[in-house]
């Protein structure tokens, strides 16, 4: 004799959940129906997501390939162009690290190397991002504990005097390029 929850189940509110004696048949691999079942319904859910994740990455490559031929044909600088083909590039392959690696180098090479204003214009809004962010009033005034608002102060610290170089770096770039 087995014993049938379905009753109670169904006052918890769990009607998927299958009878009791489902729980104690087994299938040819010795695990239960049951069993199977909530692990077929996990692979289903898992399939589900990582399909969702992939079908937003191909839609998102798809936009910037769109948008890497829009700014070639209306002559947007090169290196927003090069920036959207590596995230175009990362997306495609699931390999995040092309596009930060990318960027780094290119960050690296054309904005402090070659004294190019692009990229260092574009680290410059990326710092100033961050400083607004850390400068927010309830990080600064609120109940944060006093050793988390000495590392906010410090890096708050770290972020003005790294916009204040790349201000520097952008005059000076836009002097040497005559901009």
């Amino acid at each position: 004799m087995s014993l049938d929850f379905t009753a109670l189940n169904n006052l918890a509110g769990r009607e998927d959940h299958p009878p009791a004696d489902d729980h104690t048949e087994k299938d040819s691999g010795g695990r239960s129906k049951y069993r199977r079942l909530e692990n077929e319904k996990d692979v289903k859910k898992y399939t589900s997501q990582m399909y969702d994740a992939y079908q937003k990455k191909i839609n998102q490559a798809g936009t910037l390939k769109s948008d890497i031929i829009k700014g070639l044909e209306a002559g947007e600088d090169p290196v927003i162009i090069l920036l959207k083909a590596l995230k175009c590039i990362s997306l495609i392959t699931g390999d995040t690290a092309i596009y930060d690696q990318g960027k780094d180098t290119l960050l690296a090479v054309y904005g402090w190397g070659r004294s190019e204003p692009v990229p260092l214009e574009l680290e410059l809004k990326e710092t100033e991002e961050r400083l607004a962010m850390l400068t927010r009033p309830e990080l600064t005034e609120g109940a944060v504990p006093p050793d988390v608002k000495a590392r906010i102060q410090r890096a708050i610290e770290v972020n003005r005097k790294k916009a204040e170089d790349l201000r520097k770096a952008v005059d000076q770039a836009g002097k040497l390029h005559n901009i």
